[in-house]
């Protein structure tokens, strides 16, 4: 993928009043509690569910299958801090 997309991708839209909504282009976007920038989505059907967590600036993908729909609820930030960059 080139820069460009990815670029529209990962940028926050924006209100008509220019405020950012925190939402790209199917992925939500924004920075963890301690600043690394984050793009993640979750979802869930009937018996599964869904979440992936990417942190670009760590080279740090984080991926959560679920054969309930409860995984959409699981914090992957948390597991995020224990592969920080020290």
């Amino acid at each position: 993928m080139n820069t460009e997309s990815k670029q529209l991708l990962f940028q926050s839209q924006r209100t008509n009043d220019q405020k950012e909504t925190g939402y790209g282009l199917g992925w939500y976007v924004g920075k963890d509690k301690n600043g690394h920038r984050i793009w993640h989505h979750a979802g869930d059907s009937f018996s599964g569910s869904s979440n992936l967590i990417i942190y670009p600036d760590d080279d740090l993908v984080i991926s959560f299958l679920c054969n309930s729909q409860i995984g959409t609820t699981f914090n992957l930030e948390e597991i995020g801090e224990l592969f920080y960059k020290k």
